[in-house]
């Protein structure tokens, strides 16, 4: 060995030593290997998949894990325009993976060579998936097909099909879906836990409460109608129950049960008659109208989400002119002879602060006999000035089934006049 060899090495050993002990892996520390000698230094850029908020590459970070043995694993920090640094490498071979939030990239096998600095270029990344499915209804049980479905991460829409069933694709992770249709209150989720590349399925099926609808018309009596009368007139409003499901289950088990619910919250104006009713439930009905001596009538309604249905004019039949209308007889006589051509009026007798209204006019017969058709519900008044005879002027008659019409007394319209003279 040369002796000044020797010398200056122990020389500068010793000038190392004075300034303090040496870092284990220094380059002139004769125990640290080779390799470790000469670091590298790595470089590159994630891109983010196309539709992507570009600044989720700041939750991204780089990693390199170690092939070769003897190596150990690094990562590093993304900056906001997507590249990374990775200074003093151990050479050698590594596997370059980024993950994020929802994201990844690579594998990138990466060589890194003594005291080299390699660009690995662009590492895009794609989305870490999962799948969320679920059913989705109407209140009314039919599937709400086309419902527009989607996340609250932005990455894919879709609809429901025919049966009401959904698959949407979202980025794992705290995941929220929301659902719209037409006409319809919209519908979001709790947060949902995303697996990556796992199915989640929703527990309970969807149901979408459809915007409330509004209905319209006009009502009125046909015959003998007075304000008074008009008012008197009763609305209801109730649900047609749809045909449930042949599946072997009961209603009351069912989940699509009928919540909706008879109303009769409201009433004809008193001069036009018309009449609204607000925030009704979408559907099928039956819209009842009744009032005392008229017929009682049924009409079929199909009340549209968020849209205004006008039934137009509605008017109630009197009882008198329909199937339930009941025979009004008596007789005009003097002794045991019908008085023949008496003029008489029949009128419907007013139980309020009105006038009674004539209902008809009429003449006996050749036996003194007369008959109309009237109604089970009204109150009749029967008027005649005969010459010769004092006046007629009787009531008010009531319906009595099997009985016919009588006064309070529960005498029949039979006149006899007695006698002419004073």
């Amino acid at each position: 060995m040369n002796p000044y060899t020797s010398t200056y090495a122990v020389i500068g050993l010793f000038m190392l030593w004075s300034c303090g002990e040496l870092d284990p892996s220094h380059p002139l520390d004769p125990d640290t290997p080779v390799q470790q000698q000469m670091p590298a230094k790595l470089m590159g850029q994630v891109i983010t998949p196309t539709g992507f908020d570009v600044r989720a590459v700041q939750d991204v970070t780089v990693h390199i894990d170690p092939i070769s043995e003897g190596l150990v694993s690094r990562r590093a920090e993304v900056a906001e325009n997507g590249q990374f640094n990775l200074d003093d490498v151990v050479p050698g071979s590594y596997r370059l993976t980024a993950w994020g939030p929802g994201l990844t990239g690579g594998p990138v096998v990466v060589d890194a060579r003594f005291g080299s600095e390699l660009d690995v270029g662009a590492i895009p990344l794609t989305p870490v998936l999962g799948q969320v499915k679920g059913w989705v209804f109407q209140t009314n049980g039919q599937p709400a097909t086309g419902a527009v479905v989607s996340s609250d991460d932005g990455y894919e829409v879709t609809v429901v099909d025919t049966e009401g069933r959904f698959t949407i694709r979202v980025l794992e992770g705290q995941r929220s879906v929301n659902v719209v249709l037409s006409k319809h209150s919209p519908w979001t989720s709790a947060e949902l836990e995303v697996q990556a590349w796992d199915a989640l399925d929703m527990e309970q099926p969807i149901f979408l409460d459809p915007y409330p609808g509004h209905l319209v018309g006009q009502v009125q009596l046909r015959q003998f109608s007075t304000p008074q009368r008009a008012r008197q007139i009763r609305m209801e409003l109730e649900p047609v129950e749809e045909p449930a499901a042949d599946d072997g289950e009961s209603s009351e088990g069912s989940l699509f049960r009928d919540t909706r619910v008879t109303r009769s919250d409201f009433s004809p104006a008193r001069e036009t008659g018309t009449f609204e009713l607000l925030d009704v439930e979408a559907g099928k009905y039956h819209l009842k109208l009744r009032a005392e001596g008229y017929d009682e009538q049924s009409w079929p309604v199909v009340v549209r989400a968020d849209e205004t249905t006008n039934l137009g004019r509605l008017e109630l039949n009197h009882t008198s002119t329909g199937s339930l209308a009941v025979p009004f007889s008596g007789r005009v006589h003097t002794g045991g002879v019908g008085l023949v051509a008496v003029g008489l009026t029949a009128s419907i007798v007013s139980r309020g602060t009105e006038s009674d209204l004539m209902f008809e006019r009429l003449v006996t017969d050749s036996n003194g006999e007369f008959s109309f058709h009237a109604s089970p519900e009204e109150w009749y008044a029967i008027r005649a000035q005969v010459t010769g005879f004092a006046e007629i002027d009787a009531g008010p008659y009531r319906y009595f089934p099997g009985q016919g019409f009588r006064d309070p007394a529960g005498r029949a319209p039979d006149f006899n006049l007695g006698a002419a003279g004073p």
